[in-house]
């Protein structure tokens, strides 16, 4: 059994109608999962590691359901265009210098980095129709310790419904591995699944090969 135990100002929400705060309190992990929050710490957790923020604030991480990584680069520009112009003078422009492992390298690196710094600790990322860099973007992720997938592209780029599809298929995955193989291996192996459906079909489960734009 592993875990450990973060001490202090604990919020939390019981429901979607209720936010709670234990003053001081211990939150406990236990084999990746969350197992209660106390005001005194249980005896069968004595031997757990202690992180004290004793009056620190300590809240949940957030989860962003829908975040593009190529797009990071040139975020806030263009607000005045339409869409289908903000497309063609940016997205895709921005989008098409994935090819480039080296543009790759950088960019993605600037967006874990941040990602880090930030207080989302789960997210849903979309990368691009290029093998290599969104490869290199699952590694910078792993590295980091982000939870996180890029399930457009394992379900196919440009669909919706193959994005659904990875979404579901990659929550699966991580169900079983963790049920029936072991949690500390169920990162290793959603990150394996990705990097196989990229080699055998870089354009996802459902997506269709595309034409880059420069």
């Amino acid at each position: 059994m592993k875990g450990f135990v973060i001490k202090g100002n604990i919020c939390y929400s019981k429901s979607s109608n209720e936010i709670c705060i234990t003053s001081n309190g211990y939150a406990v992990c236990e084999n990746g999962l969350c197992a209660g929050v106390y005001n005194k710490l249980p005896e069968n957790y004595k031997n757990f590691p202690i992180y004290d923020y004793t009056d620190q604030i300590i809240i949940p991480g957030f989860t962003d359901l829908h975040v593009h990584a190529p797009q990071y680069a040139f975020r806030g520009l263009g607000m005045d265009l339409e869409l289908i112009s903000w497309l063609d003078v940016h997205a895709f422009t921005e989008e098409a210098k994935y090819n480039n492992i080296d543009y790759a390298h950088i960019a993605y690196s600037i967006f874990t980095e941040d990602l880090l710094k930030s207080a989302t600790t789960r997210a849903c990322i979309f990368a691009t129709i290029h093998a290599p860099a969104t490869i290199l973007l699952m590694a910078k992720l792993e590295a980091s310790g982000i939870k996180a997938f890029v399930a457009a592209v394992l379900g196919g780029i440009g669909s919706i419904p193959g994005a659904m599809l990875g979404g579901i298929v990659l929550g699966i995955i991580e169900s079983l591995s963790k049920a029936y193989i072991s949690t500390e291996l169920s990162d290793a192996i959603v990150f394996g699944v990705l990097v196989v459906v990229l080699l055998v079909k870089p354009s996802g489960i459902l997506g269709k090969k595309q034409n880059e734009k420069v």
